[in-house]
């Protein structure tokens, strides 16, 4: 009869951890991880976005280190280039922002995105990429329905495919 106790408590114990693992694997999709997907305000950086005219650059209260009037893509722009490896380009011909590029380590995005972050939290912060090469550096592009012609560039290290820069 202490034998049958026994074997009985055994089975309930083993019983219970394997319902355990199983949760742990297939539970209600915690477990996995999350895709998250491109908001309007990743095409930005503290207040200023994609498509804002020039003007909007008064909002970082910080005067630009160099202005240059270059060609860009084909296309005229004043290019300023503020401290810690901030750069915004603006069109001449309508004097909006067509391009935001940070470099450098100062900066934090959305989800704590920054300087190193690995191919995981970018995909659960900005969702699927696709891979691409753009002047010889590893880029995840993001594009997203929502924002026709907008386009959101990670730079990645060669060796270790972590986060060195944002277009």
């Amino acid at each position: 009869m202490e034998r049958m106790k026994y074997i009985s408590k055994f089975y309930r114990v083993t019983c219970f951890l394997l319902i355990c693992v199983f949760l742990m694997f297939t539970g209600n999709g915690e477990a996995k991880q999350k895709i998250g997907e491109l908001q309007q305000s990743d095409f930005g950086y503290n207040g200023v976005c994609l498509l804002d005219t020039a003007d909007k650059l008064d909002l970082w209260q910080e005067k630009p280190m160099f202005e240059t009037d270059m060609v860009y893509d084909e296309m005229r722009v004043k290019r300023y280039i503020y401290d810690h490896d901030v750069t915004v380009y603006v069109s001449e011909k309508d004097n909006k922002i067509i391009e935001i590029t940070l470099g450098g380590k100062r900066y934090e995005l959305r989800n704590g995105v920054k300087y190193g972050t690995l191919k995981t939290l970018l995909m659960a912060t900005y969702g699927k990429y696709v891979p691409m090469k753009i002047e010889g550096i590893p880029c995840y592009i993001y594009e997203s329905e929502k924002f026709p012609g907008l386009h959101f560039v990670v730079e990645l290290d060669s060796d270790n495919f972590f986060l060195t820069g944002v277009r």
